[in-house]
């Protein structure tokens, strides 16, 4: 079995030795495994600098290898609004009318309004379906439920397309 993004990312990390008089000043230390860096994301079509790679904000995403969202995964799941940016309605509008710049995590559950969790999806599916499954999430948490692995995965129909098939 091979290990996971997530468990990778969450490896213990040591830090490296430095030989006494080595006349380093400083060094970096790692973020401890439940922080997540700070990076902005550009409001791209495809995010090319990141493709085929997991980052991370407040959960795990993977981009695929044509620079689109292609995977998010929460640990510990939990529910409180993250803030919303101008983000959504400009992914929203890079296909036809009717579309909505829909969240993999929903910013309902903490998912970010940042390029790495949104992606173009007819706006029918994603007040409908995509809607009843966050609020189902939300519901699970309530009820005080201990699965709290959260995990939303796109299907798209080519490597040209910014929407899954609506």
């Amino acid at each position: 079995m091979t290990e996971s993004a997530w468990a990778r990312w969450n490896r213990p990390r040591r830090l490296p030795v430095v030989p006494a008089g080595a006349g380093l000043l400083a060094a970096a230390v790692p973020l401890p495994a439940a922080a997540a860096p700070q990076v902005d994301y550009p409001y791209e079509r495809y995010l090319p600098k990141w493709a085929g790679q997991s980052v991370r904000s407040t959960w795990a995403f993977h981009i695929d290898a044509a620079g689109r969202p292609g995977k998010a995964t929460a640990q510990n799941l939990t529910a409180a609004t993250s803030a919303r940016t101008p983000c959504e309605a400009t992914v929203g509008a890079w296909v036809r009318g009717g579309y909505d710049g829909d969240h993999l995590i929903a910013s309902t559950l903490k998912g970010v309004s940042k390029r790495i969790n949104l992606l173009p999806v007819r706006a029918k599916i994603n007040r409908g379906i995509c809607n009843l499954f966050e609020n189902g999430a939300k519901k699970c948490l309530k009820a005080g439920k201990d699965q709290t692995r959260y995990t939303a995965t796109v299907a798209y129909p080519d490597t040209r397309d910014v929407a899954p098939p609506a």
